[in-house]
């Protein structure tokens, strides 16, 4: 039964990543830079409304004192909203640093490696980290391609590749900390109405200045914000319940797929597109379809 529920765990994860990676392009061709951060913030807010209204709904089914042992304790809740902060906030930095897709395949190409490391100490099993090393390398390969044809200062490179890595450790303490809470028993709209304050007061603080200094119209306000609910909070909804029901290993193998699917509508929508890049991940999506074809016990509950 556990393993029907984490097979449609994943199978859920699979549909928020597309969502979420043609959600991603479709906001980057039709939301302009200056209002990059405002979509952000308010995607953000509305995914934290949304868990808060529903967990408060929730609450009202709950008989008295069911929902003791139900409940996060507060350095949870302020880890939670550091991982998932410091995952979007170092990505987007590292994304004005270098180009978005090597940050992107070199932030999600770490997840893989972080969660077998950390779920190393229960399996026991060096093997286990094997074809997360692979993906790291196949996902390093197309950061090397993207780098090739794009001029970046090497300092900014640098910190955009150590921004990025961070960003990829904490998205995988995302992954690590819901699975942990689900088992528990917590499920994923109560995850959602604690995790997101962080990074929408953060999103918030940066953008609301900026759309006062340039005098942002009310509908463009308006539109931005529907497209950032489409494109960003319905499929990070989706995808938090999706990763309270997935084994973390089998998660962090289809987010890595994120930056091909982005890459992907991105190039239906007219960007242009190498061969090396497309080759490069091309080899990526084989190596992740690869490693979800593992046994299910490779992949650790």
């Amino acid at each position: 039964m556990r393993t029907t529920s984490a097979s449609a765990g994943a199978a859920v994860v699979a549909v928020a990543v597309i969502w979420q990676g043609i959600g991603t392009a479709l906001v980057s061709h039709t939301i302009s830079p200056a209002l990059g951060t405002y979509s952000t913030f308010t995607a953000f807010l509305l995914a934290a409304l949304i868990g808060v209204i529903a967990k408060v709904t929730s609450a009202k089914r709950t008989p008295s004192g069911a929902g003791e042992a139900l409940r996060m304790s507060r350095a949870e809740v302020i880890v939670l909203n550091l991982v998932t902060a410091g995952a979007f906030a170092c990505f987007y930095v590292a994304a004005t640093l270098i180009p978005a897709t090597a940050a992107s395949v070199i932030e999600t190409g770490l997840g893989p490696i972080a969660v077998a490391m950390a779920l190393l100490g229960t399996t026991r099993k060096p093997r286990t980290l094997l074809h997360p090393t692979i993906v790291l390398l196949a996902a390093a390969a197309v950061a090397v391609a993207v780098f090739g044809v794009a001029t970046v200062d090497p300092g900014l490179k640098i910190a955009g590749i150590l921004l990025s890595t961070i960003a990829g450790a904490c998205a995988a303490g995302v992954l690590l900390i819901s699975r942990r809470l689900a088992g528990r028993g917590i499920d994923a709209l109560s995850i959602s109405a604690a995790r997101f304050h962080l990074a929408w007061v953060l999103c918030g603080a940066i953008a609301l200045p900026t759309i006062i200094d340039t005098h942002q119209r009310l509908e463009t306000l308006i539109g931005a914000a529907g497209i950032s609910v489409i494109g960003i909070s319905l499929p990070i909804l989706l995808l938090q319940w999706g990763i309270t029901k997935a084994k973390p290993l089998a998660s962090a193998f289809i987010i890595s797929a994120l930056p091909a699917i982005v890459l992907a509508a991105d190039t239906l929508l007219g960007a242009p597109l190498t061969p090396m890049i497309a080759c490069t991940m091309g080899i990526l999506v084989l190596v992740l379809l690869a490693g979800l074809r593992q046994p299910r016990k490779a992949q650790t509950a």
